[in-house]
């Protein structure tokens, strides 16, 4: 939208500005309406105030952080910004165009000739009298037509004394066309009464409401050649009635400002061009003036129309001034109105009014006079005010750039300032990080149970820590003597050679002080710079006492374990997890194997390739690690070349942390080639117990029935499984068991040794009768030495 603003200059004044961000926002808005010219620093001029000098510098700086930095808006944050880490910098010419200066409302002068007052105060939490002389300021410091900017809240009542509410807005002012403001200064935008575009600006985070009296008077567009509308052909109907039958005329608003012409009154008035900003009565003719004053001012106190006597000059002239209600206002008409007859018409007013009229012309000339002289008064006190407003002005601008000088070496001194503190806190880290250091050293020195002792390359103490004194007698006065000058507590040969042949580049050296009840080790090693460079010799001193002492009874544990190792049957073993080193064997594996104990540890695979070849499946399916426990039993070959059966059993264990695995290896030989005879004899057994014509039965020594072949289990009427666990009373009689346990019992040879003669006894069996058979009884003793008898039946 054109608003007519290609050559203006603004002037803006924002008190109240805080840390600039709403500045900046407006400065930006401003300078789109100004079209963005290539000359804004003097055509866009902004005073920013504020009575904290916290905020004037953050404004100056005019760098915000880019989240704050949102709430501008984003053309003129592309124009008139550049991001800088994280943050918004406000670049030229936008920053030159406002002028920071400490400013309190109320106690300080103003600033003139402004064309918008932007106030982000709030001035209802004021006193009333320092309410009142803050706005008497932005009356003064506004040209005619200037606005003013409430903050929200503070326009909600009635408009301040000298500004009408601008439509739409509840805090938005503009300053009357007379009585208030001043007269605006060339190159201003001029001020008009028409309604006229608003413009809403955004001030960070304050919103403004719309406001007026920046754009010049729109130009009503001319008539078309065409048809009018109806309306619009009323409205040129009736002004060219009102003109044709009316007088010249002049239609003044309540505040005696000339609104509208109607006619000729080119007679009577001097109108120039532009906008009328005087009182109507100001452009008639000298002579016509006080008359017409008069008029309206008695039209306006009565309510009625009120017409003169002949002017003087002018006898057929009579000027008419009557009360105009238009649209809810009072409106005066003032008119030029001539005899037809050329005569002029003498008023006579009414006798009961002529005291009144002469009253209030002597009252209207004397406030005239007193106004005339206010007046000047005011124009002189403005125009020192205005001189000495410029001065402040130039002094301030003047300032602004020496301030602007200023603030960049302040600048530039900050920098050099935070770098030198930054160097400053480096160093002071690193002193504290060297004094850390060197207490730490200390306190390792004093807090380790180890003594040490520091020599150079000619072999003089540096440093020792108090556990030395254990071994070398150092007092604090030794440091830079020789080492090899003191004495020892405990002999120490060889440390002469161990030092010097660590200082001329070898590896570390090992000794050994011991006494009656104590052990030192004492181990020299090389100290060097940090650039490797060789200075000196470490000695530290440890107490392996406790550590002896542990070794010499870990080796009579292990000889101990030894020994019990080498009572056992089985050989003793202990791989490692991964089965394919030995840790451990016992002597005992030497008389099984043929390999002796360190040949076996030393050659593992011995073992593994004396097993038989059919075997060696089987015994590697078995040795899962993962199952934690085997047992198997398989041939092996001894050094010898003999053959035996062995079982090996084994477990997985933790020890210190790792997987082993802990086993034996017994001889089983001979078990297995008894197992093999029990088989047979199994077998054999179970081939007489198949036989049907042998009825055999086995009992043990409380005469139950252990196993009877099928033809015992026939004679008796019942299967074998029915059988088991039966008494010998069961299937004859509880007298025959009698008589048969008394036998038993008799001395020797009883029970007998080989098959007793025949007996006879009476066999019950589960089903049917009774039937004699003839029984024989013999005794055998079980592989546990138990007893038990077999007895062999034969039916009658």
């Amino acid at each position: 939208m054109d608003l007519g603003l290609a050559d203006a200059r603004l002037r803006v004044w924002m008190p109240g500005c805080g840390d600039g961000l709403a500045v900046y926002g407006l400065a930006m808005q401003l300078a789109e309406l100004l079209g963005h010219p290539a000359d804004l620093v003097d055509r866009l001029r902004i005073f920013a105030t504020d009575p904290l000098e916290d905020n004037l510098a953050r404004g100056r700086r005019a760098t915000y952080p880019a989240a704050e930095a949102t709430a501008l808006p984003a053309d003129g944050r592309r124009r008139y910004g550049s991001e800088r880490q994280q943050h918004l910098v406000i670049d030229d010419p936008l920053r030159r165009c406002v002028v920071f200066a400490r400013h309190a409302m109320g106690e300080d002068p103003s600033f003139p000739d402004l064309d918008l007052i932007v106030c982000l105060s709030r001035l209802d939490g004021l006193a009333e009298p320092l309410r009142e002389r803050v706005l008497g300021q932005f009356r003064f410091s506004l040209q005619r037509g200037g606005v003013l900017v409430l903050t929200p809240g503070d326009g909600d009542g009635e408009p301040p004394r000298g500004f009408h509410a601008v439509a739409g807005s509840a805090q938005t002012y503009q300053t009357a066309h007379l009585g208030a403001g001043r007269t605006p200064r060339p190159g201003a935008p001029a001020a008009s009464a028409q309604p006229e575009p608003a413009m809403a600006l955004s001030l960070g985070r304050t919103s403004v409401a719309p406001f007026r009296g920046l754009a010049p008077l729109a130009a009503r567009p001319p008539a078309s050649q065409g048809a009018l509308e109806p309306s619009a052909l009323q409205l040129e109907l009736l002004e060219a009635l009102v003109r044709l039958v009316g007088p010249p005329s002049l239609v003044v608003g309540e505040q005696h400002e000339l609104v509208q012409v109607i006619g000729d009154v080119t007679p009577y008035c001097r109108l120039p061009e532009g906008t009328a900003t005087a009182a109507a009565y100001a452009y008639l003719h000298p002579d016509l003036q006080p008359l017409a004053r008069s008029l309206l001012l008695q039209a306006r106190a009565r309510g009625q129309a009120v017409s003169s006597e002949a002017a003087s000059g002018t006898p057929d002239l009579r000027l008419c001034a009557q009360p105009l209600p238009v649209g809810g206002r009072q409106w005066l008409l003032l008119s030029f109105q001539r005899d037809a007859s050329g005569a002029a018409t003498p008023f006579s007013p009414p006798a009961t009014d002529g005291a009144e009229i002469e009253r209030l012309e002597r009252q209207l000339l004397a406030s005239q006079d007193s106004l005339r002289r206010s007046l000047l008064q005011l124009e002189q006190a403005h125009g020192e005010l205005q001189a000495y407003a410029e001065e402040i002005q130039a002094s301030t601008e003047e300032l602004q750039c020496s301030n602007e000088e200023l603030e960049a070496s302040n600048e530039q001194l900050r920098d050099a300032n935070g770098e030198l503190d930054s160097l400053n806190e480096h160093l002071r880290g690193r002193s504290e990080e060297l004094e850390r250091l060197n207490t730490d050293l200390r306190g390792i020195l004093h807090s380790l149970n180890q003594g040490m002792v520091i020599v150079d390359a000619d072999l003089r103490v540096l440093r020792y820590s108090p556990l030395a004194v254990l071994l070398f007698g150092l007092i604090e006065a030794d440091i830079g003597k020789p080492l090899l000058d003191l004495p020892t507590r405990l002999p120490l040969p060889g440390l002469r050679e161990a030092l010097q042949a660590v200082v001329a580049g070898a590896e570390r050296r090992s000794l050994e002080a011991s006494g009656d009840d104590v052990t030192y080790l004492v181990q020299v090693q090389c100290h060097r710079y940090s650039d490797g460079r060789r200075q000196g010799a470490i000695v530290t001193l440890t107490d392996v006492s406790e550590l002896a002492a542990l070794h010499w009874a870990a080796e009579a544990s292990l000889a101990e374990f030894s020994g019990l190792t080498d009572t056992l049957e089985e050989g003793v073993w202990k791989r490692d997890h991964s089965l394919g080193r030995l840790l451990y064997v016992s002597q005992r594996m030497a008389a099984i194997t043929g390999w002796a104990a360190l040949e076996l540890c030393n050659h593992p695979e011995l073992l593994d390739a004396a097993i038989l070849e059919p075997d060696r499946g089987r015994v590697a399916a078995a040795r899962r690690v993962g199952q934690g426990r085997w047992s198997v039993r398989y041939r092996l070959r001894g050094r010898n070349g003999r053959q035996l059966w062995v079982q090996e059993s084994a477990r997985v264990v933790e020890q210190d942390g790792e997987l082993v695995v802990m086993g034996t290896l017994a001889d089983v030989t001979e078990l297995e080639q008894l197992g093999r005879s029990n088989a047979d004899l199994a077998g054999r057994l179970g081939a007489l117990l198949t036989n049907p014509g042998l009825a055999v039965a086995f009992l043990d020594g409380d005469l139950r029935l252990v196993t009877a072949s099928s033809a015992f289990c026939t004679l008796v009427g019942t299967d074998l499984r029915a059988l088991v666990g039966k008494t010998y009373a069961d299937f004859t009689s509880a007298a025959e068991e009698l008589r048969m346990r008394a036998s038993l019992a008799a001395p020797p040879p009883s029970p007998p040794a080989a098959w007793s003669e025949r007996l006879q006894v009476q066999l019950h069996p589960q089903q049917g009768p009774s039937r004699p058979v003839d029984l024989q009884l013999r005794s055998y003793r079980g592989h546990d030495g138990t007893m038990g008898f077999a007895l062999l039946m034969q039916p009658r």
